[in-house]
């Protein structure tokens, strides 16, 4: 008969503990979620203001240069790489007529003139990590 009672009552503390923990998980992860979100903002706010006056200020090294120490100051992964220089100017201030637009399909497999081949159908998605 105690033995009963002993496992009843195990039972009711395993219960209590697994109500408790699945309240606190579901109160608490919101407000770490955010926190963990401004964090990573603010890290970033900052990371991104100390480039853009570095990139302001310092006239003796390249904008390559530049990007390559300011990624590695900032623990990036990956390679930093620029656009190349013609590519600056891809944007057209004027519109393009409807039927120059019409059918897309009857151009060239470059983008806009610059080279870059266009994505095909084919094409799948890169994976960060992968």
């Amino acid at each position: 008969m105690t033995s009963r009672l002993f496992l009843r009552l195990l039972a009711a503390f395993a219960l209590v503990i697994a109500v408790a923990t699945a309240t606190l998980d579901f109160s608490i992860r919101r407000a770490w979620e955010n926190s963990l979100r401004q964090e990573i903002d603010r890290s970033l706010r900052q990371k991104t203001l100390m480039f853009a006056n570095r990139v302001n200020t310092d006239r003796e090294h390249t904008l390559q240069d530049v990007v390559s120490e300011e990624s590695h100051a900032a623990g990036a992964r990956g390679s930093p790489s620029l656009p190349p220089p013609r590519a600056a100017g891809r944007a057209d201030p004027q519109p393009a007529s409807a039927t120059a637009t019409a059918n897309q399909a009857t151009r060239d497999g470059t983008m806009a003139g610059s080279g870059t081949p266009q994505p095909t159908a084919g094409v799948t998605a890169c994976r960060w990590g992968a």
